[in-house]
């Protein structure tokens, strides 16, 4: 993503005046709801429908506004009951070699454990920013399980920030880029 939003800017200046111009301008808006979230995805959507009214793309991001839009904006933490958790640890991207090793432990964790429910993963969060992900727990109880093995356990003695946040909280993390905000009320 980070890589494709500089080039989506580089073609949108190359492709000035062009008629592939608002296919651009609208990967760029959906690019920057993936990195900058819900606010900066409005605004980019609310440039295209106005820069693009009459073609399919302002139509699409006209719509967008209307329809799906507000459904982002009205979710908010806790109003839905967790369905599953996840441990997520913040990290600064580009990597170190610190990343490498904790996404190690974790490889290994699952695998010395065998356990096929949970899955790892790496999912961006901000240009600067992404999230070392340990998705699969039904119960909160679970997570805090794991990630007591994760920092205790002689194996692997994880000693990164971490958190356990609810699914329904994770979508809110990520579409709104409110993760600070989360910390805050989970204190």
């Amino acid at each position: 993503y980070t890589t494709l939003f500089r080039s989506v800017d580089e073609a949108i200046f190359k492709f000035t005046g062009e008629e592939s111009l608002p296919k651009f301008e609208m990967l760029k808006a959906k690019i920057q709801a993936r990195l900058k979230g819900v606010e900066e995805y409005k605004k980019a959507l609310n440039y295209v429908a106005l820069t693009y009214p009459n073609v399919d793309e302002g139509k699409e991001a006209e719509k967008t506004l209307q329809m799906e839009i507000p459904v982002i904006e009205a979710l908010n933490f806790g109003l839905e009951s967790p369905t599953s958790y996840k441990i997520i640890f913040p990290k600064k991207y580009p990597y170190d070699k610190e990343v490498k090793n904790l996404s190690d432990k974790i490889a290994k964790y699952i695998k010395d454990t065998n356990a096929v429910a949970l899955k790892s993963s790496e999912d961006i969060y901000t240009l600067t920013d992404n999230f070392l992900v340990i998705h699969g727990f039904d119960t909160k109880d679970a997570a805090i399980s794991v990630l007591a093995v994760l920092q205790l356990h002689k194996n692997y003695k994880v000693k990164d920030k971490v958190y356990i946040v609810s699914t329904e909280d994770y979508k809110i993390i990520q579409m709104k880029k409110k993760l600070e905000e989360w910390i805050l009320l989970n204190k």
